[in-house]
Parts: C-alpha cells; structure tokens; sequence
C-alpha cells in the first residue's frame, strides 16, 4: 500500500533532497537569507514586513518566520528549548490519498509545511517513527490533518507545531494516538488502515492506562493534555457512535489540576489557551450528537482561568483566539444550551437560566438588515460564523422556552433563514469544515422547506469530502430520520429541534 509519492523510508534527515530529486528539480536556492521562511521556500523575494510581510499577505499563505532568540527554538510552557533551526522542505503526497479539496493538481500535492527534517535534530532516530508506515503516517498528520484545526486568522505562534512533535516523539503513547487520527482519516482511501487506526487508539489508551497504574503519571505534564484532546478527534472523526465526551472529561480535568499548581503568569501560555479552547469548542460541538451530557457549570469552572488574558497581549483578541476567533463567552451559552436542549424535562431554575441566555445571545445575533451589509461580510469570517452559531442556539432556546409551538413559528424561520443566508454567502467550503456540523444540525431540524433542508444536507457532504469528519454522518443521519418523521407524521410539523430532548439515545437515529 501507498499512502505518500515514495518518500524514504530512513535517512530523515535527508528528506528536503530526496523530495527535491522526486520532483525532478534541484533543491530550492533561496533568494534572501533574512525573509520569511514561507517566501525562502517558495524561492521569492521577501520585503522583511513583520509579522506578515506583503507576498504572504497578498497571495493569503501562513507567513512563517524563524525564532529570534539567540539559539532557535520554541518554548514550551516549563521553559524548555525545542530546536527547530531547519529549513521548510517541500514534502510530497499521494493527492488521490488526500480528502477532496479545491486543487489544479491531479496527480501530487506539494505541501510546504513543517519541516520532517526536525525529526532528525530532535531525536536522531527515533524510537516513536520506526517504519515506513509510521513515518508516512506521521507526515500526513503533521501535513493534513493539523493545519485546519487552526483558525487561518490566529497568531502565527499557533502554528509552530515544533513542541507537539517533539513531544509525540518522546512519548509512545503519543504518537500512538497521532498515528491513529491519521490512519484514520486515511482509511476512507484505503480501507486496510481502519483495523491499524483501532489499533494506534487502543495502544495509546492501554499504554496510558499502565502509566498511570504504575504511578507514572503526575498528571500535570503537557503531553497527557494534548494526548486526551486528540482522542476526542479521533472520536470525533470516527463514524460510528462517539466517545468524545469521555476524553474531554478528561482533558478539562487534567487543566484543573494544571491550574491548581501554575502562578498567573504560567497559566497564560499560548499551549494552554490553545487546549482550554480545544476543551470548551468541542464539548459545545460533541453533546448535541452524544448520549453522554457533560455538566457545563463544571467544565466552565475547569477552563475559564486560561481566558483570563492574552498569551499575545500585543496581538488582537481574535488572534489570541486559535479556534473559536471570539471570546469564550459566546461557546460557553452556547454549551449550556445544548446541555439543556438534551434534558428530556428542564427545571424551573434552567428555564430561567434558558432566558438569560436568550437575551444575552442578542450581542450576537445579527440586527436588521445586517446580513445584508458588506460591512458584515468584510469582517473576519470568525464573526460570521459566530454569528451562525448564535442564530442556532437562538432557535433553540425559543424552542426550550415555547414547547408548544411548532417549527413553522415566525421567530424560529427568522432564524433558519438568516442561518442559510450565512451559509449561502459563504459559499460550499467558505468555513472550516470541523466547524459547520452544530448549526447545521440544529437549522436542519428547525427547517420545513425540502429545498433548505437538501441544502444543509448539500453542506454536510461537502464537510465530509473535505474532512472525513464522522460527526457530519451522524448529523445527517440525524437530519434524514427528522426528515423521514416530517413526511410520515400527521403532526409532520411539531416535530424537529424537539429531537434532541427525546428519551431515546440521539446515536439510535437512523
């Protein structure tokens, strides 16, 4: 089986030549020993603009550049050095192995991203990437798999991923779970890698597991952080009924007891943001798909000390933001709402929460005509997208609140319409795939005309081509059993968004 265009399978040190060669071109001369490492690769001129300089900006690449300290090298958060003083190599991918996107080449993908050379200043040979599969396995992750998961408009220091692999390489477990997100991903190309993505999972939780029995594990170190948040992609990413919310129980535990021990200023750290909000964006995103509902109130109280200031304080709040792109306040009403939406009987006490947040959703919500405004839609598209999310969760806290009134009410088709002019501006691909599945979930089950609802199910396959993502499956499924119930049912019409309060386990619909 092929999954990448040949690469070696030793030597990793060599791996810039060997593309160079595949490519039957000689290694890149770069034309500035000062630019951006994006526009040394690219073999372009660079006008030394920082933090983006005018080639990236214009042609909208990710600006890289090397660190400025004395010894290059990132930082992690207790303070050790990484070195990652190499060059970017072009790394050459199988494109018939990729998951569909918008590109003009047929046959092979250059992908110049990180550098696979890091592997060898790192480790030497290392113990973790010990095969051809597993390295070929290791490119797609770093390559594929990881870069849509940051917001494109979050600081650049999001995007050094240096740490991440170092620590993959120094801990088996790991890089078990990298190797599994992308085994996985794969799969869907070639279907032998299914059984080794199950057996990446396993192996990393197993090995886990006895660490811990061993007393191993302190509980406070970094890697077990990033290792929990990638099992709940993996989750995530699977097709059949999802587990996310286990490990994301997980995670948010592990940065409680993380911020028992840190001063404010170890607690304000770009990796801690960076996986507060992986915590707090897919528990929102993971209950209304799970039969597992997590108690909000407790993952709030987990996570809400890492938003307590900007790990780049000279940077905007958007670019603090790696994945949500606003403040945390908005995903966590949001969260609580679909806690609350999952309830089969909701309290007094949560109806008057449900009004609350009804009322301070409308900072979000859009005013008038606004949707209409190119002021709107020149704004960073985390605004539009927040936007999208508010007008669902809308929808479903007046449904909370009126039980008796249908879908066909004027306040909820408001809603859906606006929800619709969001995704019909923005275009088939126009957000991040990972990000559409909620309110597409929710606009679905609020719709009653057939041509909307074949558009959102339109979306969620376009997510699919592009990402493979499983909860875009089980959304659909969802829809198409909401749907099917719409046509059978006399009372065709009271039945939709009340889904997701039903007694029986959401995963059962088919």
């Amino acid at each position: 089986m092929e999954i990448s265009g040949g690469l070696p399978r030793r030597d990793l040190m060599r791996s810039h030549d060997i593309a160079a060669k595949r490519s039957g071109r000689p290694p890149p001369r770069l034309r500035t020993k000062t630019g951006c490492l994006t526009c040394r690769t690219r073999r372009k001129k660079c006008d030394e603009k920082r933090t983006v300089c005018s080639g990236c900006n214009r042609n909208g690449l990710n600006c890289k550049w090397p660190e400025s300290s004395a010894r290059s090298g990132v930082r992690s958060p207790s303070g050790t050095i990484i070195d990652n003083a190499c060059a970017p190599t072009r790394i050459m991918i199988d494109a018939s192995s990729l998951p569909k996107k918008a590109t003009d080449h047929n046959e092979v993908c250059e992908i110049p991203r990180q550098d696979l050379n890091l592997l060898g200043r790192l480790a030497g040979t290392p113990p973790t990437i010990n095969s051809p599969e597993t390295y070929q396995l290791f490119q797609y992750f770093l390559n594929i798999f990881i870069p849509p998961l940051i917001r494109p408009g979050a600081h650049q220091g999001y995007f050094n991923h240096y740490y991440m692999v170092s620590m993959g390489l120094h801990n088996p477990p790991l890089m078990d779970i990298y190797f599994a997100c992308a085994a996985l991903q794969l799969s869907h190309k070639h279907a032998d890698l299914l059984p080794k993505a199950l057996q990446y999972y396993s192996s990393a939780v197993l090995q886990t597991r006895r660490m811990i029995a061993g007393g191993e594990l302190r509980g406070t170190e970094d890697w077990p952080i990033v290792m929990t948040i990638f099992l709940c992609l993996f989750e995530r990413w699977q097709p059949g009924p999802s587990r996310a919310i286990i490990h994301l129980r997980g995670a948010a535990q592990l940065l409680a007891l993380r911020g028992a021990k840190l001063n404010a200023q170890q607690l304000i750290t770009p990796f801690n943001r960076l996986y507060a909000e992986s915590v707090l964006y897919n528990t929102t995103v993971s209950t209304l798909l799970s039969d597992d509902i997590p108690s909000h109130d407790q993952v709030w109280s987990q996570i809400s000390t890492y938003f307590t200031a900007s790990p780049f304080p000279d940077a905007t709040w958007e670019a603090n933001s790696p994945i949500l792109g606003v403040g945390p306040d908005l995903f966590r009403l949001i969260l609580t709402i679909s806690c609350f939406a999952r309830c089969e009987k909701l309290t007094r006490d949560q109806l008057t929460q449900i009004r609350q947040i009804g009322a301070d959703l409308q900072t979000w919500l859009p005013a008038g005509e606004e949707l209409q405004s190119q002021q709107f839609w020149d704004q960073d598209t985390g605004h539009q997208w927040a936007t999208l999310y508010a007008v669902a969760a809308d929808i479903l806290c007046f449904k909370m609140l009126h039980p008796s009134q249908n879908d066909t009410h004027a306040t909820v088709q408001k809603r859906v319409q606006q929800g619709l002019e969001i995704l019909k501006r923005a275009g088939l691909g126009g957000f991040q795939s990972h990000i559409v599945c909620w309110p597409i979930l929710v606009l679905g089950c609020a719709t009653v005309d057939e041509a909307d609802f074949k558009l959102l199910l339109a979306n969620l396959d376009d997510t699919w081509q592009k990402s493979y993502l499983g909860d875009t499956r089980r959304a659909a499924d969802v829809l198409k059993a909401v749907w099917a119930r719409r046509i059978q049912s006399c009372d065709s019409l009271g039945f939709g968004t009340d889904v997701f309060m039903q007694k029986r386990n959401i995963s059962d619909m088919k």
